[in-house]
């Protein structure tokens, strides 16, 4: 479901930053031999850019606090818990919205829900 040439309303710096903190996410919590998969989705007003690992994951209880201000894993004992708070901020910001849940693959999954450049304002 990868399209070349999608495009969302943000600036670039903005789109850059949601990858990198859910990439550091990825690679700092999944574990070493982990594979992170990046892919993207459109609908007529959306783009759907998501990162996800075959890690370990989060327990079911976490995964809706985990874009929280400060909120940490139990593991975690470096991350400021600011990250996906702030991807939530930029997502949110600009229309678009932010989910966190089991991948596929048994790690988690980032899923970031961003208005198309396309839809009606």
């Amino acid at each position: 479901s990868d399209q070349p040439g999608l495009a969302v309303r943000l600036a670039r710096h903005e789109v850059e930053q949601l990858l990198d903190v859910a990439l550091d996410n990825a690679l700092r919590y999944s574990g070493s031999g982990t594979t992170v998969t990046v892919s993207t989705a459109a609908t007529d007003n959306t783009v759907e850019l998501s990162v996800s690992d075959d890690g370990c994951g989060l327990p079911e209880e976490d995964l809706a606090k985990a874009a929280a201000r400060f909120w940490r894993g139990q593991r975690d004992r470096a991350g400021t818990g600011l990250g996906l708070a702030i991807a939530r901020e930029i997502a949110v910001g600009h229309g678009g919205g932010i989910s966190i849940e089991t991948a596929p693959a048994g790690g988690l999954l980032v899923r970031y829900d961003l208005p198309a450049a396309s839809a009606p304002v």
